[in-house]
């Protein structure tokens, strides 16, 4: 015991005692410390406890020769002596006595005094008095002057165990915040882990958030924190979905150069994944990549699923093959999610090739994975394969499901397997599952498509017999198959059930009725239009329009009237060119009770031409006006911007039929007005002194009678009224209309020299001609009207003017039909195998297109094709503004004419434009109309009346039955020499497909049939540039597949462009044929050709066979 009497107490519960049996050693404590001592075989465990040893540190020497070493032992802060102490035994005895050491200030001091003795706290008694304040006081300021009067000073080992002890979050982040404030303060990792555990547990994540911030700033003013409370942090946000903090704390670990472990990696790429942001993952997992980070198992079968979902593949399968070469075993989640994706992606190979790698890791695949493999095999068109995998389910066990089964019918169904999908059918049917309407309607559509009329009507019965609802798509195919076969009663049949299902049936009606009109069974037309009007079933002006033109040229005239009547009274416009056409059958008429018939049919336009026509061939008493007055008032009385080309339609065909008709005065009349209104406004060209011409080329045979006739008598009145006489005097006919004007104007005994396509004549002979009282007859001769002429009484003869009638009908009955052919059209269209027009696409310079001649003209005669050598001096119609065109039209005629010149070559070319026609047809044998341009009919008129062979190009937007009427102007025109050419059908954007069956559809314009082999395979603006814009891309090595296939069904003609060098071509360079490969790919087609029978039309024989 000690007895005090010092001013000074000695804490409480603090008890020194030494007993007597206590000896000193002068064995120093420690050896650093000079005169230090220490207690040997002293009895203190009842005051220290079991944990005393002698020689722990709990001793503290004692200096026996100067007290004062004791000092250095307690607080620097106070050096005095306090009064004398007496030490006493246990039985209160003195033992000692002397000075005493100050008391141990709280605080300050991280130990207490025994007697001499300095004794450390232990680190259990500081943790449990720190616990101990921190539970009573919990938090605020009476926390921290609790934890300030603290009698030693804490550390953060002391911190950190009683973080662990302390429960509460508030009080634990109470007792850290104070010890942040303190002087012996350090960052410890371990302390933050501790309250993020315990923020974590309350689920309070503001506060993880906040604590966080404080760890990165004592981090960065420290800088020597560990890194587990950073991933902790993130893993707790990830793992609670918090998306937007636990990235952004990532982000702040990763700019403090924390290393990120992969759990922490993987729990942030899987909140991304489960939150629908793949790529957010893919980039954590690229920074990933990035550090020295390892790929754990569970990171591989967590990202390449992922990865292989999201269409990235290649990554995907470089971390499979990764994962197989640390020697990692994929999971089946990972071969699925490969299978799959490859799949779906078309990659068949790598798909199978993983699935076969499945099966050797000792996986079995599921059905899920069977059906994703044959979807794809299917999908892909490799049947056969998906039938493979199919009998694979099967026998694992596994049961299609419908899906599968609808797939695989529809699949086989629509690539012409019908055997396969009706076996599949069947056994879907008895495995108990009932087909869809879509799976119905896919084995109606493609037996309907393959022409299968029976098993297409068994499947449409068995449809409907299951209390199914065909769709409007199958209705349409089966309508269509009946059509095409011709069994109106079973159409008619269908149709009435399909408009009992609720469906509209107008517009397939009106289909079914264009089918028998485009096949020109215009009975079967008509008897469907028939049964359409019985059954309360309508259709369009324009199809009543096509089947009256239809019956028309069937010379049904009392089918057709009928139709013209449903059209007039419906509202429907019956145009010039429309009465003009019926007007065109009548010139051509040589039966009087069908002329009545077509009278009627014109009465019944009710058209304002026809009113023109009945005042036309009455008398100026019933007209009230002179003839010329009354046809200038018709023609003022047209909208020359929206009707010019149909009439100048109009005036050929009236022409026509006057001059027939012998009405010579009534149709120089009808010619005056058209050349005053423009209608022909370079017809004639008077050049001073030097030529006067009159070119008729864009004139029917009657209008370019007419206008010679008419044109030659102005002529003669101003060379002998005014003494005006021209050098020369030139008809430009064209080699239509040249024989028909020749052979007039020589029974006169004319001086004009018929050469190539001009009747010419010096001016001087011609003037002495016109003096000759015989040609004054001929060029005057005029046949007056008569009041009692009637419309159906015209082809009865004037007798007045019977002589010259007589001529006129003679020179008209020449060419009645249409003008006699040229020699190249008709050997053209006599050549076998075929002929070929041929050369590049655009002329690029003279020495290359020579040479290019040379080199064609060569290979075709040792083939002994027929050559028309190709090229355009103008390329208008371009896909960039960028693209090269060619030199233009002057330049390129005259090198187009040194290549006729130089090897005898026939030339063909193609125009734009009207104005271009002339000058092209001065050198081109052969005028080339653009696909584009295919229905101009002003572009093809002014090409027709070139008297050149005309070369149509279906446009691509066209259906073949456009190129019968396209023809047909060309012969309306007066000019008999045309050819349609095929050059593909647009297929969605950028692309073409070619129908064979357009060959043969093209037959119906009655003229050759070219088939474009080069065009046909073009992508129209499907290539970009590199200097900016696009240009037409082309399928060149699918050249020969379309020749093949045009050769093998039987066209007249091939046209391909050729280069000797494609790849550096200016224009379209991806479409044209190398001419290194030439002559081997016209070698093959002309083998073909000699086998084959494509010219020749199949007789099908429909009667009933009988053995």
């Amino acid at each position: 015991m000690i007895r005090g009497r010092t001013s000074k107490a000695i804490p409480r519960y603090v008890i020194f005692t030494l007993t007597r049996r206590s000896t000193i050693s002068t064995t120093p404590l420690n050896p650093n410390l000079p005169g230090g001592f220490f207690f040997n075989n002293t009895r203190l465990s009842r005051y220290f406890g079991n944990g005393f040893s002698p020689n722990r540190s709990n001793f503290v020497g004692i200096d026996s020769q100067s007290p004062s070493s004791i000092r250095k032992f307690c607080s620097n802060e106070s050096s005095g002596w306090t009064e004398e102490v007496e030490y006493l035994d246990e039985s209160g005895s003195v033992i000692h006595s002397g000075k005493g050491i100050r008391s141990v200030e709280p605080g300050l001091d991280d130990h207490v005094m025994v007697g001499g003795l300095k004794k450390p706290f232990m680190n259990a008694s500081a943790v449990s008095k720190i616990v101990e304040v921190v539970q009573r006081w919990k938090w605020g300021p009476e926390l921290e002057n609790q934890l300030d009067k603290l009698q030693f000073v804490p550390n953060m080992v002391h911190i950190t165990q009683s973080l662990k002890i302390v429960k509460d979050v508030d009080a634990a982040l109470s007792l850290f915040r104070w010890s942040k404030k303190q002087s012996w303060y350090l960052p410890c990792d371990e302390c933050y882990v501790v309250l993020f555990d315990g923020l974590n547990q309350g689920r309070e994540f503001v506060g993880i958030q906040t604590l966080f911030e404080e760890m990165v700033q004592d981090s960065s003013s420290y800088g020597d924190l560990k890194f587990n409370a950073y991933n902790q942090v993130i893993q707790y946000l990830a793992k609670a979905e918090k998306l937007e903090v636990a990235f952004c704390c990532f982000k702040k670990a990763q700019d403090s150069g924390c290393k990120i472990g992969t759990e922490t990696y993987n729990n942030l790429m899987m909140l991304f994944l489960n939150k629908g942001l793949p790529y957010k993952a893919f980039e954590i997992y690229e920074s990933m990549e990035k550090t020295d980070s390892l790929l754990d198992g569970s990171t591989y079968e967590l990202i390449i699923p992922s990865l292989a979902k999201s269409g990235r593949l290649d990554a995907a399968f470089k971390l499979f093959q990764q994962m197989k070469e640390r020697k990692l075993r994929p999971s089946f989640t990972v071969f699925s999610s490969l299978v799959d994706s490859m799949g779906k992606a078309g990659r068949l190979d790598t798909s199978m090739k993983i699935y076969t790698e499945m099966q050797g890791f000792g996986h079995r695949p599921s059905a899920t994975m069977f059906v994703s493999l044959i979807d794809s095999y299917a999908k892909a068109g490799k049947l056969d394969t998906a039938l493979r995998l199919w009998d694979e389910m099967k026998k694992s066990g596994f049961r299609p499901n419908f899906g599968l089964y609808t797939m695989i019918i529809e699949s086989h169904a629509k690539s012409g397997k019908l055997e396969v999908a009706m076996s599949v059918f069947k056994d879907m049917e008895k495995a108990g599952f009932l087909p869809t309407p879509s799976t119905y309607s896919c084995l109606l559509e493609m037996h309907a498509g393959s022409g299968q009329v029976d098993s297409a009507m068994k499947i449409y019965n068995s449809m409907t017999n299951a209390g199914l609802r065909p769709g409007l798509s199958s209705y349409i195919s089966l309508l269509t198959l009946l059509a095409n076969k011709r069994l109106v009663d079973v159409a008619g049949k269908i149709l009435l059930e399909m408009k009992a299902m609720g469906y509209s049936v107008d517009v397939c009606a009106s289909d079914v009725l264009m089918i028998y009109i485009k096949d020109a069974s215009v009975d079967l037309a008509l008897k469907w239009l028939r049964f359409m009007g019985s059954s309360g079933i309508k259709t369009n002006n324009f199809i009543i329009r096509q089947l009256f033109e239809s019956c028309m040229k069937n010379g049904l005239y009392d089918s057709a009237r009928p139709l013209l009547e449903t059209l007039v009274h419906s509202a429907g416009k019956v145009d010039l060119v429309l009465y003009t056409s019926i007007l065109a059958h009548l010139v051509r008429c040589q039966d009087e009770d069908k002329e009545r018939q077509l009278m009627s049919i014109l009465s019944t336009t009710k058209h304002k031409a026809h009113a023109f026509m009945c005042g036309l061939f009455t008398g100026p008493e019933q007209r009230k006006q002179p003839v010329l007055t009354f046809v200038r008032e018709f023609y003022q009385g047209i909208d020359y911007e929206l009707e010019e080309g149909a009439a100048r339609y109009f005036v050929n065909v009236l022409l026509n039929y006057l001059v027939l008709m012998g009405q010579i005065n009534r149709a120089r009349c009808v010619w005056k007005v058209a050349y005053e209104n423009k209608l022909f406004p370079k017809a004639i060209v008077f050049d001073q002194h030097i030529a006067w011409s009159l070119d008729v080329r864009n004139l029917s045979v009657g209008a370019a009678l007419i206008a010679v006739v008419h044109t030659l008598h102005r002529f003669r009145k101003r060379m002998l009224y005014y003494g005006v006489v021209p050098r020369r005097i030139k008809l430009v006919t064209g080699p239509t209309l040249k024989i028909v004007i020749a052979q007039m104007l020589s029974s006169v005994e004319s001086p004009f020299e018929v050469s190539k396509v001009v009747l010419r004549a010096p001016g001087d002979l011609v003037m002495e001609w016109f003096k000759k009282p015989i040609v004054q007859q001929f060029l005057l001769n005029e046949i007056p009207s008569g009041s009692d002429i009637l419309m159906h009484k015209l082809n009865i003869r004037v007798e007045k003017s019977i002589d010259f009638r007589d001529f006129w009908v003679l020179c008209f009955g020449f060419s009645r039909e249409m003008a006699a052919t040229s020699p190249l059209y008709n050997h053209l269209k006599d050549a076998e195998p075929f002929f070929l027009l041929a050369g590049p696409n655009v002329i690029e310079s003279e020495e290359h297109i020579l040479r290019m001649a040379k080199h064609i003209k060569h290979i075709s005669t040792k083939l002994g094709l027929p050559l028309v050598f190709k090229s355009s001096f103008d390329k208008a119609n371009r896909t960039s503004s960028k693209s090269f065109r060619g030199p233009g039209m002057a330049e390129g005629l005259k090198i187009l004419e040194k290549v006729k010149v130089a090897y005898d070559l026939p030339i063909v070319t193609d125009v734009h434009e009207s104005s271009q026609c002339e000058e092209v047809g001065k050198v081109a044998d052969i005028i080339q109309i653009p696909a584009f341009l295919c229905r101009q009919t002003d572009l093809l008129v002014a090409a027709a009346q070139t008297g050149k062979i005309i070369n149509i190009k279906k446009g691509q937007f066209c259906a073949p039955s456009v190129m019968e009427n396209s023809a047909e102007k060309i012969r309306l025109a007066g000019n008999p020499n045309v050819m349609v050419c095929e050059r593909g059908t647009m297929f969605g954007y950028n692309d073409l497909i070619v129908d064979p069956r357009n060959f043969e559809w093209m037959r119906e314009a009655n003229c050759p049939v070219v088939a474009d082999i080069t065009h046909a395979l073009q992508q129209p603006a499907g290539k970009k540039l590199d200097g900016g814009g696009v240009a037409s891309g082309g399928l060149r090595e699918l050249i020969p597949c379309i020749a093949r296939t045009a050769v093998a069904v039987g066209v007249d003609g091939i046209f391909m462009e050729v280069h000797d060098d494609p790849l550096s071509a200016p224009v379209d360079g991806p479409t044209q044929w190398p001419l290194r490969h030439l002559e081997e790919l016209l070698e093959e087609l002309i083998a073909i050709a000699r086998v084959t029978k494509g010219k020749q039309q199949f007789k099908i024989d429909l009667t009933p066979y009988r053995d």
